[in-house]
């Protein structure tokens, strides 16, 4: 084993069957605007982790925001370009986490 080699960390992923190690996992990733009737934007983006043995689903997170649209939304999109505001961006914005 070389020095780098024992100077590595290993990153554990926490899963429906405990933690397990990352490099023993494939992850995927999706995100999705959602059409809706309210006068929002829903996003949603999914998380999903699978054993590499068998492609069995250990792990699959799912976490919404919904953005505000109209005069509102211009307003907060404009605090996106400054990084002195995040935030403002958070605190005005509606966020839903589920997984």
């Amino acid at each position: 084993m070389s020095a780098g080699e024992a100077n590595q960390v290993l990153v554990q992923i926490w899963t429906k069957d405990g933690l397990m190690y990352e490099k023993d996992l494939d992850y995927s990733h999706a995100w999705e605007f959602l059409p809706s009737k309210e006068a929002c934007e829903v996003v949603r983006f999914s998380e999903t982790y699978k054993l590499k043995t068998t492609g069995e689903i250990v792990k699959h997170a799912v976490h919404l925001c919904l953005l505000k649209s109209g005069v509102e939304a211009s307003g907060l999109l404009g605090q996106m370009n400054d990084p002195a505001a995040p935030a403002a961006i958070v605190n005005q914005g509606e966020q839903v986490e589920t997984s």
